[in-house]
């Protein structure tokens, strides 16, 4: 199989991206380097991370959105670099199961849940002659009917977008189209099904992190200029403005994010030093940062969740290169 090593990094992004339970447990304190800032004004918060099923199929460059206790993985790249379709969803018992497939395959695409138990899926990457071509289309999969539909394309076709949903509308922010970083803020009204343009991102950015916490939304890292950013901004919706605020420890792409209350974390990706362990977290009410512990390895492309009170990442780019099928937990610091 085709090994993906660095190339996943900021090249593939521009050319399309490059147990617990009745299953047992392993718990384990993370390895590998810890390479998020030391300042002494930066918070660290101790924990084990915990070893679960593997999913069904290795992949990086997937969707991912939780909907209550479980985690669904959606689309993504496996080893030779194949575009997926398939959707598996990792459940509060510590089990995969296989959803029903998208109805396009897609790689770097973003998503989120609105209620009803609806998931959304926004863009991404399909083959287009002899480029990459951005997708606008946006899919929906009910849950309760295990049915998908289309929905009102983006107004921005792009790949490596962020998306949060607040409630019933979902803020979609950056990503690329044809090889070069966007700076579009768009919302999405799940209840008319119609698009709205915001007021651009301060820089133009590809696979940054995203969370709506509270009544802001909080947009980190990503790829400026081809570059692994550390800028932090966060955006009024009533002012329609952006504030920067504390950047972020390690500056990162294609990092994983989940959100718990008022706190957005930022899980691995790609540092300047390569792939990164790293894992910390925005406070919106303090504006600072906190350290938490290392991934047990490093991993781009991954994809995580908030399920109850732990932190599950799975999938990803690991250190060899190769796809992942490996997830894990870490409990919140409270």
């Amino acid at each position: 199989m085709r090994k993906f090593g660095t190339r996943f990094g900021i090249i593939a992004a521009a050319l399309a991206v490059a147990g617990c339970g009745t299953s047992g447990q392993l718990a384990s304190r993370a390895t590998g380097a810890n390479t998020a800032g030391s300042g002494s004004d930066l918070a660290t918060a101790s924990r084990a991370w915990l070893r679960y099923p593997d999913a069904p199929t290795a992949r990086f460059a997937a969707a991912g959105a939780a909907s209550g206790f479980r985690l669904l993985v959606l689309g993504g790249y496996d080893d030779a670099l194949g575009r997926l379709g398939n959707v598996e969803q990792f459940t509060a018992f510590d089990k995969w199961e296989t959803l029903p497939a998208l109805p396009t395959r897609r790689s770097s695409a973003a998503a989120a849940t609105v209620p009803s138990e609806r998931i959304l899926v926004f863009g991404g990457a399909v083959p287009g002659g002899v480029a990459t071509q951005p997708l606008g289309s946006v899919e929906r999969l009910s849950l309760a009917t295990r049915k998908w539909d289309r929905l009102a394309d983006m107004p921005t076709p792009r790949w490596g977008a962020a998306a949060a949903a607040k409630g019933l509308f979902v803020y979609v922010a950056g990503g690329s189209s044809w090889g070069h970083a966007v700076d579009a803020f768009e919302l999405y009204n799940a209840i008319d099904n119609t698009w709205k343009a915001l007021p651009a991102l301060p820089q133009a950015r590809e696979f940054a992190a995203i969370g709506a916490l509270g009544e802001r939304v909080v947009v980190a890292g990503g790829a400026v200029g081809g570059v692994p950013s550390n800028d932090t901004h966060v955006y009024n919706p009533e002012a329609g403005t952006w504030t920067k605020v504390a950047p972020m420890p390690t500056p990162r792409t294609q990092a994983a994010y989940a959100v718990y209350g008022h706190v957005l974390y930022v899980v691995g990706g790609i540092g300047p030093g390569g792939k990164s362990t790293a894992v910390e977290s925005f406070h919106l009410g303090t504006g600072a940062w906190t350290r938490h512990t290392p991934l047990p390895e490093p991993l781009s492309g991954a994809v995580a969740a908030r399920l109850g009170e732990r932190l599950v990442v799975t999938g990803g780019s690991g250190a060899d290169g190769r796809a992942s099928a490996r997830t894990y937990g870490l409990p919140f610091s409270l």
